[in-house]
Order: C-alpha cells, then structure tokens, then sequence
C-alpha cells in the first residue's frame, strides 16, 4: 500500500510545472517552490527507505529466529565476561601504579634523608646560635660568618639577576616577602629551608642560586650550608637588603622594603613594667632558654622553628592571656617583633618585648 502512495505523490511533484523567473520578490518565491519539490522528494525517498529496511528485518528475523536469539545471548555472554575481565585488570593495575608510585616516593626521600649529613645541619644550628650569642653580648657577630660566595649589589644586578637560570631564594619572613621582593624569587623561612625545602626547590636546575636575606646573616648561613651539600654555585648579598635600601639600589625591587617598626607598634619593655599575670615568650635558643630563661615562661626559638612547628605552638595559647616576648640579640629581637605581629594577627594581645640588653 505504501508503494502506491509513493508512487502518486513523486507523480504529483514531477507534475507541478516549473515556474518562471520573474524579477523579485517572485523570484524568491519560484526558488523556495523548488526547494520544497527537492524537499519532497528526500522525503518520499527516506519514508520508502525505512519501511523497505524495516520490513527486511522483520522478515529476516522471522526466518533465523533461533540464529538470532542465539547470538543475541552470546553477545551478551561476551560483554558481561568483558566486564568482569575489564573490572580485574584495572584494579590489578591500580595496585601496580601505587606500588610503582610508592617505591618511587620511597627513593626520593631516601635519596634526600641519604644526600645531608646530620653533622652539617647541626654545624649550622651551632653557628646561627654562636652568631645570636654574639649579639647579646654586642659583639660583631659578622666575624663569625663565612664570606665565601659573597657578592655586592653591582654583582648581583648586572652579573645574576637577568641571566637566564638563576634561581633567589628569600629567606626573610612570609609578610615581609609579601610586602615586597625581587621578581621571580623563591621564599622559604630559614627553618623551613635547612629543615626540607632545599629538598623541594629545583636547586639542581639553576645556574647561579642567590640568596636574600636582611643582612647576610641568614644568607651567609644558608650559601655555607648549600656548598656543604656540594652547589658550588650559590652566592649571598652582601649586607643583604638593608644596604640596597641606604644605597637606593632597590630600582629592581618589587614592592616595599619590610620593617616591623613601620608595621607593628613594637613596644620596648622594662623588667619592672611586667606584670606577673603576663606570660612571656623567649624568642632565644633552647639552651640559652634553659639557663637564662626566667621560671614560667615559654619557649620559641623563632629563627630556628619551622613554619608548621609555630603554627602548633599558637594553637596551644590562651587568648585570654596577656603575652610579652623576651629577647637579648639583634636576630632573637627581630624574631621578637615578628612574633608579635603573628600572635597579633591571630587575636592574641602582645604588649611588647624585654629586650635584654636594655636592661644590664
């Protein structure tokens, strides 16, 4: 029956005459006429199409009814066995990755725990304590330092900076490394560094390493403790940042130069203005701490404390406390400052530090 209905409307389009061109908008017109014969035509062809496939199908499947449910049960066989073997392998892989990942992990960190010798961690340790040392007793603690890798601003600025593969590294503190820095430079607190993330930083990768710091203390530190390690080619800044401020050699600097004076309301205090509700914190090392500490108060060896290591010890303060710092050098005195805006800056109420050497 389709057969005939098709039959008559491709006869009733053949039929229809073809319209003549005439200046628009008829002309528009005769064009869309024709595209609705075109039309017709596809369309008619495609309904033949599917009825012909459809009516193909049927009859095949009336005829290999058994062939087809017997393969159609086969093909289901083969996905659920595919399945089963696709869910297998892929946990069996997954459990060869994590093998392969963790022995991978494994390697590196013993390739790092096997590269330091404990002896130069502890030499620097020793060094950074005989340098605050020296500051209590106002001595010139720069005498102490190694001068080796030392290089002046000019040095830096015409030599390093713009040479392609060097790396800097800012040893300062996180908010004065916000406030300002040269570009491209890596910050890592000196605890953190010397402590695992000379590990993490692509160290091996630079040409030239350079490390800032405020005064080449740290930097002095730090160049000695990497060329133990074997980089040969690490330098520090002479007299650190605070010559390029008294200099005006910061033209390259982004940012402002740190001070937490500038920052913070840092309040010297006398031994007599404390009050015995009051907790202090001693910024100094462990064993100055342990003999000149005073009975009661708590211990952070800001310098040499790492950054997840201070977060843990904030945690356990009370808030409702009221805290000073104590300090006798110009390194445990800044360290002093600086843990007075963190504590600050966490809702903690800091009156200021003792600065020992006021009060001798």
């Amino acid at each position: 029956m389709h057969r005939f209905w098709f039959c008559f409307f491709l006869t009733s389009l053949l039929s229809i005459e073809t319209a003549l061109a005439i200046p628009p908008p008829d002309f528009f017109i005769n064009i869309f006429q024709q595209f609705l014969q075109l039309f017709g035509i596809i369309t008619a062809f495609v309904i033949v199409a599917f009825y012909q496939t459809k009516a193909w199908v049927i009859n095949f499947y009336y005829q290999n009814k058994k062939q087809v449910k017997l393969s159609g049960l086969i093909l289901v066989i083969v996905l659920i066995f595919s399945l089963i073997f696709s869910y297998f392998w892929s946990v069996k892989q997954e459990q060869v990755w994590k093998t392969q990942v963790t022995s991978e992990i494994k390697n590196v960190i013993e390739t790092a725990e096997k590269k330091i010798d404990p002896q130069i961690l502890a030499d620097l340790k020793q060094r950074h304590l005989d340098i605050s040392l020296a500051g209590s007793e106002k001595k010139d603690s720069h005498i102490l330092l190694s001068r080796d890798g030392e290089i002046d601003w000019d040095t830096f600025r015409n030599e390093f900076f713009n040479e392609e593969g060097t790396l800097i590294i800012d040893l300062r503190e996180k908010v004065a490394f916000d406030y300002g820095h040269y570009p491209g430079s890596v910050h890592s607190r000196l605890a953190d560094f010397v402590f695992g993330d000379w590990q993490t930083i692509n160290l091996d990768e630079a040409k030239n390493i350079i490390v800032v710091c405020y005064v080449s203390t740290s930097g002095a530190l730090v160049t000695e403790f990497l060329r133990k390690l074997g980089y040969t080619n690490v330098y520090f800044l002479k007299n650190g940042l605070v010559e390029a401020v008294e200099q005006d050699k910061d033209d390259i600097f982004e940012g402002e130069v740190f001070f937490s004076e500038q920052v913070w309301d840092i309040q010297d205090l006398s031994s007599a203005e404390l009050l015995p509700e009051w907790q202090g914190i001693d910024t100094r090392s462990n064993a100055v701490f342990e003999t000149k500490g005073r009975t009661g108060n708590l211990n952070l060896y800001w310098e040499m404390t790492t950054t997840p290591e201070i977060e843990k010890f904030a945690e356990k303060l009370d808030k409702t406390k009221t805290y000073y710092s104590v300090c006798d050098s110009g390194l445990t005195c800044y360290s002093a400052s600086i843990l007075q805006g963190y504590l600050e800056k966490r809702g903690f109420i800091v009156q200021g530090r003792l600065d020992w050497r006021n009060t001798k």
